[in-house]
């Protein structure tokens, strides 16, 4: 199972790769290897079983986040640091890697996400990798579900809101049979 996650990773490290041109856990470009984005890391961990993903994450770092972690082993043991739950590894890691502007960046584009051309798929996956990295606007639940909601055109944003779903699995659910009820209405 733990292979096949690994597997997974490599497979987005590879899918991100441009030429010998490598990306580091912080987004700046360099040369040499290319390193697992920590979105594609986070996104890959985010299926992973709640009590493996501190483990799967740590054997997918190298470079610079492998020192980092090394480096708590070295000071706490081995247990300890894998006792962390995954949201806050999530967040030490955000923190260690990400560049302030950059996570900026990002908060900017998960507020002002829409939906286009009534295709709820893309914007349903880049919600989603927005909401990995933007920590602060979308917890607890019930703001990620606004967050995703404030994306939405007016007249399913409406209906959405009136169901008042619990959780996001709820809204985007909600949103997909009304898109598809819109699209078929327009056909």
């Amino acid at each position: 199972m733990i292979t096949l996650r690994i597997n997974v990773a490599l497979t987005a490290n590879r899918a991100t790769r441009g030429g010998n041109t490598g990306t580091n856990l912080s987004g700046a470009s360099g040369s040499g290897p290319t390193r697992v984005k920590l979105g594609c890391l986070l996104f890959a961990i985010s299926k992973c079983t709640k009590g493996k993903k501190v483990k799967f994450a740590v054997v997918t770092l190298q470079g610079p986040a492998l020192t980092w972690w090394n480096s708590k082993v070295t000071i706490f043991g081995l247990e300890a640091p894998n006792q962390i739950p995954w949201t806050e590894m999530k967040k030490s890691m955000i923190k260690e890697f990400c560049l302030v502007e950059e996570i900026q960046r990002m908060e900017h584009e998960l507020w002002n996400l829409k939906i286009k051309e009534f295709n709820i798929v893309p914007y349903n996956q880049r919600f989603n990798e927005l909401a990995l990295m933007c920590l602060r606007m979308v917890d607890p639940e019930n703001v990620k579900v606004d967050a995703y909601i404030r994306g939405l055109f007016e007249n399913i944003k409406g209906e959405v809101t009136s169901s008042k779903p619990t959780n996001l699995s709820e809204a985007v659910r909600m949103a997909h049979k009304l898109m598809e009820q819109k699209v078929a209405s327009k056909e």
